[in-house]
């Protein structure tokens, strides 16, 4: 009866710390409405997405062609294309990359993407064009395609590098372009989807545009920004409770 007595008395100290468990994700944000600045590098570990097979990519709508490596980046091919999608899903996370844009190019970065990697059918599109000079709009560089534009215009001259930093938690959204923060906690809309397999649990892939006008992607790396439960039980005191109960 007295091992039963701590069997019990256990097992409620483990109902207990899983209700107490936090389950919310915490984010950084700033007070002057600026997006927060990126948590240190050191907090978690990034991803390179290149190597010379782009064997983390596939390209479902276009060619074995449309796409190549060359010196560390990622190349679109003359011509047609379409999207290269990561293998892999992403939910909460953190993105990291350069691009360079020929003239007349048109391209984008794609979030929770569709399996084809087009945000058409389900995600969302960081537009990548030359519109340096312009005002900030819908469909201009550093827009969230047809959603929400920059708020301020920091895309470089044709044929330059620029560097994009996205950051999305739950459905809020940070991107700064050439060190500038052009979307600041924005909160994303759901999908518009038009495909009944676009909906996932699990995020979804990151994608490139293939414009076929020198669209170039380099140094391009993820890390996962997934909110860890953190545990109030610990096994060892759960044991030694048990010895305790049982003396």
């Amino acid at each position: 009866m007295h091992e039963l007595t701590a069997q019990y008395l256990i097992r409620g100290v483990v109902a207990m710390a899983a209700a107490m468990a936090p389950v919310a994700c915490v984010s950084r944000t700033a007070h002057d409405g600026q997006p927060a600045a990126p948590a240190p590098e050191s907090e978690q570990a990034w991803r390179s997405l290149i190597d010379e097979r782009l064997s983390q990519w596939s390209d479902p709508l276009g060619s074995d062609t449309a796409w190549h490596v060359e010196n560390d980046t990622i190349v679109a091919a003359e011509g047609a294309g379409e999207w290269l999608a990561t293998n892999d899903r992403f939910a909460d996370f953190e993105l990291v990359l350069e691009f360079s844009l020929g003239p007349g190019a048109n391209s984008g970065v794609g979030i929770c993407a569709h399996d084809s990697g087009d945000p058409r059918y389900g995600g969302y599109e960081i537009q990548l064009v030359n519109s340096q000079g312009e005002a900030p709009s819908l469909r201009n560089g550093g827009a969230v395609f047809d959603i929400r534009a920059a708020s301020v215009m920091a895309m470089r001259p044709p044929e330059t590098w620029n560097s994009l930093r996205v950051r999305l938690q739950g459905d809020v959204l940070n991107v700064w372009l050439n060190e500038s923060p052009i979307h600041a906690d924005v909160t994303l809309p759901p999908t518009a989807l038009r495909d009944p397999f676009a909906a996932t649990d699990d995020g979804g892939r990151l994608s490139l545009q293939h414009s076929g006008r020198g669209v170039q992607f380099r140094d391009i790396r993820v890390r996962d920004l997934s909110p860890e439960r953190p545990s109030v039980f610990s096994v060892d005191g759960a044991h030694e409770a048990r010895r305790s109960l049982e003396r």
